[in-house]
């Protein structure tokens, strides 16, 4: 192993097995491995596949402590970034929205408070498309426009429970026949083969 100081780029490069720029570090003090223009404190390249990854952590403690921790200093979001940098361009984020009352959130974006896609509370209340939910499943805000449906599918039936306006409806989408509706006004329509029928309601006790 060798290193050697860059008088014309203030940085230090490191070398091995005859070849440098192993590792390199430049004269603002970020750290780069496998690049010789770090653009973050740790910056790590490769152009080489490799089926254990790029990193590799193993955890060989005898403990539950976490094996990565990402941990902010301050009233500050505690997040990872995922960034799909091709012909087009996609941008995932998720971790702990500090200014949201500690929410576990998924978005489609580096900011978590943008185009929030997932949001788990605290108290365990998941929402889809909702930041504030008050069950333990919560679809949907007062936000969101059009339909919104939940799915329901196994190898021989596909359901759907979709919202229309102010409607709720019940679709086998395997037949593409609508089979229920209950109207906003509280009413239910059943249908069977296209037409509807009344329901018959039982109540004993």
């Amino acid at each position: 192993g060798r290193f050697r100081y860059e008088h014309n780029n203030n940085a230090l490069n490191f070398g091995t097995n005859g070849s440098w720029d192993r590792m390199y570090i430049n004269s603002s003090g970020n750290v780069g491995i496998g690049t010789t223009s770090p653009s973050s404190i740790l910056h790590v390249t490769s152009t080489t596949a490799n089926t254990n990854g790029m990193v590799r952590l193993q955890n060989n403690m005898d403990n539950n402590y976490e094996t990565l921790r990402i941990e902010s200093l301050g009233d500050y979001d505690a997040h990872i970034g995922f960034f799909a940098d091709g012909s087009s361009n996609y941008y995932w984020g998720a971790g702990v929205d500090y200014s949201d009352s500690g929410k576990f959130k998924i978005a489609n974006d580096n900011l978590l408070a943008t185009n929030t896609r997932l949001t788990i509370t605290t108290t365990g209340n998941v929402g889809i498309k909702q930041t504030s939910p008050t069950s333990l499943l919560h679809l949907g805000a007062s936000s969101v426009s059009g339909g919104l449906g939940l799915g329901i599918q196994n190898d021989s039936r596909f359901y759907t429970i979709n919202t229309d306006g102010g409607h709720l409806l019940f679709k086998d989408e395997s037949a593409a026949s609508e089979r229920m509706r209950i109207l906003s006004s509280g009413e239910v329509h059943i249908t069977s083969g296209g037409d509807a029928i009344s329901p018959t309601i039982k109540h004993s006790g």
